[in-house]
């Protein structure tokens, strides 16, 4: 029973990281500000540990001012990463980083019907972060991931902590 155990987790393990292979991933998560994220990525493994991928991120976060108004913006990004994958058995460490190209947009109009001093703009930036991904079959994932995202070029919070909870399809 234990010879079999061993070697399931060794075929998991091989199906994994290898050089060539694809990942698929999807996320959704938060902001420490209280808003929402959520992120698509496609990545290719250049050797068994090193990662690259390209992605498209989200961010809708809900601003408050004073007197109980508020107002909502949202960011796209393209995302170009970089990860190394340190595998622990079914685990599977990721800590990686990587640029942020994008759009950001703000309401016009606060809740209340203020006008908003804030335009729609490029902005761009960079991302560090540690994926944790638990090792569900021989092509399936299930990974968690802080993130910390530094924008540059910004109306809002230069610094934005998010945590992204999502599954990862390897192929």
């Amino acid at each position: 029973m234990l010879a079999v155990a061993m070697a399931a987790v060794a075929g998991v393990r091989a199906q994994i990281g290898y050089k060539g292979q694809l990942l698929l991933e999807a996320g959704a998560g938060l902001t420490h500000v209280e808003g929402v994220a959520g992120t698509v990525r496609l990545g290719g493994f250049l050797s068994e540990h090193s990662l690259l991928g390209v992605g498209v991120m989200y961010d809708r976060t809900t601003y408050d001012a004073t007197q109980d108004d508020s107002f909502a913006t949202s960011q796209w990004f393209g995302e170009l990463h970089y990860r190394y994958a340190l595998p622990l058995n079914r685990f599977i460490l990721m800590p990686g980083g990587g640029l942020l190209f994008g759009a950001e947009r703000c309401d016009a109009l606060s809740k209340q019907g203020n006008l908003l001093p804030y335009g729609n703009q490029f902005v761009y930036g960079v991302s560090a972060g540690v994926s944790a991904e638990y090792i569900l079959g021989r092509h399936w994932a299930l990974a968690v991931e802080p993130r910390l995202c530094y924008l540059i070029r910004t109306h809002f919070d230069n610094l934005k902590l998010s945590a992204n909870v999502g599954i990862k399809y390897y192929f």
